[in-house]
This record gives C-alpha cells, structure tokens and sequence, in this order.
C-alpha cells in the first residue's frame, strides 16, 4: 500500500512536471517567434529608409539635373549642343527610373520578407504541435492582407493560432487542421477549422468555454475584433475578424 501510494505521488510529481516543461517549451517558442519578429521588423525599418534616403536624396537631385538640361536645351540654340544635352537627358531620364525603381523595389522588399517570415513561424508552431502523421494541414497567407499590420498584433495573432491548436489536441481528436488569413471588407480575417468532434456550441456562445477560448476571446477583443465559432459533431470553425482601420 504504501509502495503504491508513492508511486501515485511519483507518477503525478512526474505529470506535474512534464505540464510544466510543455509551458516552458511553449512560452519559449513564442518568445522566439517575438524575437524573429522584431529582428524582420528592424531589417525592414533599415531597407525602408534606406529606400526614402534613395528616394529623397538621389532621386531628387537627378530631377534637379533633368531640369536644369531641359532649361539649357531651351536657352541654347546650338544645333551640336542640343544634342549633347539631349543625350544627356536621355541617360539622367535612365537613371532616375532606376533610381526611383530601386527605392520602390526596397520598400516592397522589406514588406514581403516580414509577410513570408510571420507565415514560416505559423507553418513551424503547427509542425512542431501538430505531427504530419497524425494531422493533415492546410496553411495560406494572403501575404497582401498582412501588408502594414504591426508586430504587437502579429505576435498577437501567434497567440491566438497557440491557443486554438492546443484546443485541438486537448478535445478536439481532429485530423484535419485548416488555417487561412485573408482580407475581406477592410478587415482581417483569421479562420482556424478542424474536423473533430466540436464544442459545446451553446457554452461557446454564452462565453462558457475553455481556458484556451476564453484566452483567444480576450486577444480578439485586445485588437477591438469580433469572434465567432461555429461548431458541431464534425468540427469546429474559430472565425476572428479584426478591423483594418484600428491597426
């Protein structure tokens, strides 16, 4: 009896602390995530100016020069001159063009690396929480939908996508995941989907819900949101939808 006792005590000590590692492990994911957040984030702050200092400086005074040829070809009436001036007009025309093109270029740059960054670390918190054996998953970004969405909602999005994937694997016994983030009437919209054997759809609605969904509750009301889930014996659909204009 007593060898007993204490292996129920060892064996729950144990449990206790696998819990406890899982939410080390867990917050320390997340915490990198933030991290690589912030990193992208100054990189595109750094390519951003770099592209306004082009914009501004180089640009700028290559259409001060195109001017000032096009006052001289029009004060001049030097047949050979003018066309030398032309010339000259020609190649500042080009490098301006370029100029300007390669300024735009590092602006679009910098956004769509901070888009394909947010959507690796989406892809690698489901690989690492939801095994290709025992999950079938569907991930797409709109890239264009992420487009000036700043790094506080990102991580807090990140969130949201934690909580509702470990929902699934405490109750759901799903084996299909989908996760889509879209633009639809100035909103963004996240959609978290699974075929498992859903909620308590009246609990869900009256706010009577889990931890995780409550969780997932207060982050969409954090970013002036609204959510809806919809749920019954083949699935459950976590609709977040959070308005453009207040991000």
């Amino acid at each position: 009896m007593i060898v007993l006792t204490i292996y129920l005590m060892m064996l729950r000590r144990d449990r206790k602390a696998k819990a406890q590692i899982e939410a080390l492990n867990d917050m320390a994911t997340m915490q990198i995530m933030a991290m690589e957040e912030a990193k992208h984030q100054a990189v595109k702050e750094e390519q951003q100016r770099l592209g306004q200092d082009l914009h501004d400086g180089l640009s700028s005074s290559i259409a001060a020069i195109r001017y000032q040829l096009e006052t001289l070809m029009m004060d001049t009436s030097d047949v050979d001159l003018k066309k030398k001036l032309d010339m000259l007009q020609k190649e500042t025309e080009n490098a301006y063009k370029a100029a300007r093109n390669k300024s735009h270029e590092w602006f679009s740059a910098a956004d769509e690396q901070l888009e394909q960054s947010f959507e690796k670390q989406i892809i690698l918190l489901t690989d690492n929480s939801l095994p290709d054996s025992r999950y079938n998953k569907e991930i797409h970004i709109d890239n264009s939908a992420l487009s000036g969405v700043d790094m506080d909602t990102r991580i807090a999005l990140l969130r949201i996508i934690q909580e509702a994937i470990t929902n699934i694997i405490k109750h759901a016994k799903a084996k299909n995941v989908g996760i889509l983030i879209y633009e639809e009437d100035e909103n963004l919209l996240l959609t978290i989907n699974d075929d498992g054997i859903g909620l308590d759809e009246k609990k869900a609605d009256k706010g009577k819900s889990t931890i995780g969904l409550q969780s997932i509750r207060r982050r969409v009301e954090y970013l002036n949101g609204e959510i809806k889930i919809n749920s019954n014996t083949k699935g459950t659909e976590i609709i977040v939808s959070i308005p453009l204009m207040s991000l």
